[in-house]
């Protein structure tokens, strides 16, 4: 209205007597909040055998990690958090929650859900998704990082090309037996190596993404 040479800013201070600033939201608190809101802390500590004990710190912090590359609002990530608490009621204490796969499927399932059909159905596997995480801002950091890897660990361990899966888990041992662990490269197949033995640590023998999945697409029935 002015011309294009106007500080629009600083003109409609004329009109402004205070202003206030909005602190930036602390993402792991919101999460830790929303999972307390949300009465899910009881559920949680009821997971206390020595395989699902992790579960709670384990799904914040890849919950977390996943919703800030996708700059997920923070709407979103208490519509997710509602998802949570449906997953959760369907999966009994002494049952495998597979927390990083359940948070990686809930924020896929509610930011790219053509990326989640994929995945389920074997058209996409681990290397596809690790490859669109790092290309998200902030992701390539995420993904060499921890969470990146129990990430593409649970995806190797759950991928429904058994075939696929199988020669992936071949491939990390055979590296890792010529590996002398010098390298980040060797560091990386290293801890691969150590998270799949550790998921499939005792009588266990698989992880069913799809069971996940059917769990996360019957949440997402359910209205806000």
């Amino acid at each position: 209205m002015y011309g294009e040479r106007i500080n629009a800013p600083e003109y409609l201070r004329r009109f402004i007597d205070l202003e206030y600033g909005i602190p930036v939201v602390q993402t792991k608190l919101f999460t830790q909040n929303l999972l307390t809101r949300f009465d899910l802390d009881g559920v949680f500590s009821e997971r206390n055998s020595s395989e699902t004990r992790y579960d709670k710190g384990n799904f914040i912090d890849a919950f977390t990690a996943l919703a800030d590359v996708f700059d997920m609002s923070l709407r979103a990530r208490e519509r997710s958090i509602t998802r949570l608490g449906i997953v959760m009621e369907q999966t009994p204490s002494n049952h495998y929650l597979d927390p990083v796969l359940v948070a990686l499927l809930l924020v896929l399932r509610l930011n790219q859900p053509v990326m989640f059909s994929r995945l389920c159905s074997g058209t996409d596997g681990p290397k596809e998704v690790i490859q669109y995480l790092a290309g998200l801002p902030g992701g390539q950091r995420m993904v060499d990082g921890r969470t990146g890897l129990l990430i593409e660990a649970y995806l190797i361990a759950s991928d429904v090309h058994t075939e696929r899966r199988d020669a992936r888990c071949t491939e990390l041992r055979e590296q890792m037996s010529v590996s002398n662990g010098a390298t980040q490269v060797d560091s990386r197949v290293d801890t691969l190596n150590r998270i799949l033995s550790s998921i499939f640590n005792g009588e266990r023998g698989s992880v069913s993404l799809k069971r996940v999945a059917n769990k996360i697409d019957f949440a997402a029935l359910v209205k806000d």
